[in-house]
């Protein structure tokens, strides 16, 4: 009788952690940042992850959890059972790392102590910032595991890291670049298409370059397509002085933008930057126009195809209607050191 009610009180309060629970071998806990996102970009990462992921435990049981929602205690202790716990991909750390914040990791202080430690997978820094707060500091520096090597997506993140004292992190790159291959990439047009895909962030608006970005790209493609990566990017095009009627609209979902990637060929050009990786997996050209550190700290580091707003549209143009080869550097040894530790582990057993 106990024994139960310890249990339960271990399930209902995530306090698993501080008694005698042993972890299942036969579980991997996902921290999934697609869940309750409102940027399908979550998706198209966890996809990525989950596939990579797949390949190093191929007969284990995959588990989610939300990092966006927060977790019950409940969700805590079945998390804490897991052989490992994984954090995928995204912007979900920063220099001020606090519960309630819907664009980055929703846990508070409490929430942490009770968590088994993290494995970071392809994991980024929220934005350019100069100061590490002491909370996050602390934060970062308990809850990652000190048995294994972290994987961050560029090295912006392993440098603040290492500002937080976590000195076992590697830059293996966003994993869903990690197939971006030179044979993978030698099969991507090197001309502009007849058809472009385009997309925009509503949440970082510039409505006189956007406005004469989608302007520039009516006078150079046929056929003109609007994927909404973000759920206000299409209420934000509606709301510029361009002439909607040329305009294709997709439907707002991962299915529907692979189905036409995968219809004909298709360029991309916008600001989403895992839109454009997304047209990339699908063997498509792609032009990002890097808004952020993401998609500035991710061309610095693998070459990805990109153009910095700030150059202006005629800049721009003349790089679509020029000739190009797509040619991504992917960090295989670091990709390969991070994925064989865990394989070295399995293989112990």
């Amino acid at each position: 009788m106990k024994k139960r009610i310890k249990d339960i009180f271990c399930i209902y309060w995530g306090l698993s952690k501080f008694f005698d629970n042993k972890s299942d071998d036969s579980i991997i806990s996902v921290f999934d940042t697609s869940i309750a996102s409102t940027n399908l970009g979550d998706d198209i990462i966890n996809s990525s992850t989950y596939n990579e992921l797949k390949k190093i435990f191929s007969t284990e049981r995959f588990i989610k959890y939300p990092t966006h929602s927060g977790l019950a205690g409940s969700s805590i202790h079945y998390s804490n059972l897991g052989k490992y716990r994984f954090v995928c991909g995204t912007n979900l750390i920063s220099s001020g790392m606090r519960p309630y914040n819907p664009n980055l990791w929703n846990m508070n202080w409490w929430d942490f102590t009770r968590c088994n430690p993290f494995i970071l997978m392809g994991v980024g820094w929220g934005t350019y910032q100069k100061k590490i707060g002491i909370y996050s500091k602390y934060i970062l520096s308990k809850i990652l595991d000190k048995n294994v090597l972290h994987s961050v997506r560029d090295n912006y993140t392993k440098e603040k890291l290492l500002e937080c004292g976590v000195e076992n992190v590697i830059n293996t790159g966003c994993p869903t670049m990690w197939n971006l291959t030179a044979e993978f990439c030698s099969k991507i047009p090197t001309e502009k298409s007849d058809n472009v895909i385009f997309s925009l962030t509503a949440t970082m608006p510039k409505p006189l370059y956007d406005t004469n970005f989608i302007n520039a790209l009516k006078k150079i493609y046929k056929n003109i397509y609007f994927w909404p990566q973000g759920i206000d990017d299409c209420n934000y095009l509606k709301s510029l002085d361009v002439d909607l009627s040329e305009i294709n609209f997709i439907t707002p979902g991962l299915l529907d933008y692979d189905n036409l990637l995968a219809s004909t060929e298709f360029d991309y050009v916008g600001s989403r930057l895992h839109g454009g990786i997304r047209a990339l997996q699908n063997k498509r050209r792609t032009i990002i126009i890097a808004i952020d550190n993401r998609a500035n700290e991710i061309s610095l580091d693998t070459n990805l195809p990109s153009i910095e707003q700030n150059d202006g549209v005629e800049k721009l143009v003349s790089l679509i209607e020029s000739s190009f080869q797509t040619q991504i550097k992917i960090k295989t040894q670091a990709i390969d050191s991070w994925k064989n530790q865990f394989k070295s582990v399995n293989n112990s057993l």
